[in-house]
């Protein structure tokens, strides 16, 4: 299932709303 904002393994955040942020804060599945 791929929505935004998109997640990936390195815990990178991309929101068309806050951009991309770096960290592991919103985790949905490992």
């Amino acid at each position: 299932e791929t929505e935004v904002p998109l997640q990936l393994n390195a815990g990178i955040t991309i929101s068309p709303k806050n951009g991309i942020k770096i960290g592991l804060e919103e985790r949905s599945s490992p």
